[in-house]
């Protein structure tokens, strides 16, 4: 393996465990929230917003069950028609 092979690799693998580094710091600020606030509709908007940033994401939903136990529920989004879809019920 060359030299600047070499130099590629490390360069690809720094990106790699940086990249790595943060969707765990990530996860583990998604962790404090959840443990630290009894908001649930601010949990979960946090949740939401950690999980488009590491997936690169437009938009992103939480579909809960709801009270019944009967219907799905899109009990939180985030993204261009977030005012559209939240509430709506899927049984």
């Amino acid at each position: 393996m060359s030299e600047q092979s070499t130099e590629r690799e490390k360069i690809r693998l720094e990106r790699m465990l940086a990249a790595k580094d943060a969707e765990i710091r990530t996860l583990i600020n998604a962790c404090r929230k959840i443990t630290s606030s009894l908001n649930v509709e601010e949990v979960l908007l946090f949740i939401q917003q950690s999980a488009r940033r590491l997936m690169n994401a437009t938009s992103s939903s939480v579909i809960l069950l709801d009270s019944s136990g009967e219907y799905l529920q899109i009990a939180s989004s985030t993204g261009a028609k977030e005012d559209e879809v939240k509430g709506l019920r899927f049984p």
